[in-house]
């Protein structure tokens, strides 16, 4: 059995000076995956448009609630867990979150009393299922907690000044295997089914996170699983098997994919930024003009109109 050691505790991460350096995410690889041009008007062109939903409440009110859960079954006790009244607890979250989504949204209502507490009811059926079903993820004995939000905070390879940064939703370590297990949890309404199972952007996201978890605190590849844990807000319910409310995806992480997805990401890095991490202005970001990209994209009708507005550049 491997003597445990939380790796973390002794790594010194590099603190970020925006006034010289700059970061990456996974969310910026996105959505250049999604669309050149959207990618170039958010970030490029300091475009954000963020508008708080729902959605976006209910996810993060479970991820603090099931990270809550997590903490509490390492450093106090199983037992003592599983008696805190988690309904609560969440209800508290998306309580607060919802709040700060409305400063956001300058005071304007985005939901009401019956979706809110659709919402609500959908939480505590994940988080009861949740509970019953960790123990197909992680175990007590002989499984350490090496941390929720673990952070990324890591130089780019031949970008000066460019780190990429990000968190992991969930790090533990088996013991007994000497093996470290990297999860990202998503919530969704009836869980992923193909397309997203063979979406490559979305997979490739628990993948960078593994190179980078790897090169930060020096654990081997070989000695890293990735899986996501999806949650689902409902299920069909005249199925003819059970269907679980919390599914697993492991994507395809060896040699040949690793790879596949560090070509992709640094053939991102390399076509939008400059050797000092700066961003490229002098090109064109061609626009991916589909309904699944342009439906949901915050600039369309706006900034972008489906490739009747000319780029402009700035340098």
């Amino acid at each position: 059995m491997a003597k445990f050691k939380n790796i973390t505790h002794k790594t010194k991460l590099h603190e970020v000076n925006y006034a010289i350096d700059k970061t990456v995410s996974y969310s910026q690889y996105a959505t250049w995956r999604t669309c050149n041009y959207q990618w170039y008007l958010a970030y490029a062109q300091n475009n954000q448009v963020y508008s708080q939903n729902i959605y976006t409440v209910f996810g993060t009110a479970i991820h603090n609630t099931l990270q809550y859960y997590i903490d509490k079954v390492f450093n106090v006790s199983n037992k003592k867990a599983n008696e805190i009244d988690l309904n609560d607890y969440f209800k508290t979250q998306f309580t607060e979150e919802y709040k700060r989504g409305l400063k956001v949204n300058k005071d304007q209502q985005y939901s009401n009393p019956d979706e809110m507490r659709e919402f609500y009811e959908d939480g505590c059926l994940i988080i009861d299922a949740f509970k019953k079903d960790k123990i197909k993820w992680f175990g007590v004995r002989g499984w350490k907690l090496i941390g929720c939000e673990v952070p990324i905070v890591y130089p780019v390879h031949e970008h000066q000044n460019l780190y990429m940064k990000g968190f992991i939703d969930l790090v533990v370590y088996d013991e007994t295997y000497d093996k470290y297990y990297i999860y990202d949890i998503k919530t969704s309404y009836k869980g992923w089914g193909d397309k997203e199972k063979k979406n490559q952007t979305k997979m490739q996201q628990i993948l960078l996170y593994k190179k980078y978890f790897s090169e930060l605190y020096g654990v081997d590849l070989d000695k890293i699983e990735v899986e996501f844990i999806v949650v689902k807000r409902k299920i069909w319910e005249n199925a003819d098997f059970n269907i679980p409310r919390v599914q697993g995806v492991k994507p395809a992480a060896g040699k040949i994919k690793m790879k596949q997805a560090e070509q992709d990401f640094q053939q991102f890095l390399n076509e939008c930024f400059t050797n000092d991490g700066g961003f490229i202005f002098d090109k064109e970001y061609p626009m991916n003009i589909s309904k699944e990209s342009c439906t949901w994209c915050p600039f369309n009708g706006n900034l972008c109109n489906k490739g009747e507005k000319k780029v402009e550049f700035f340098t």
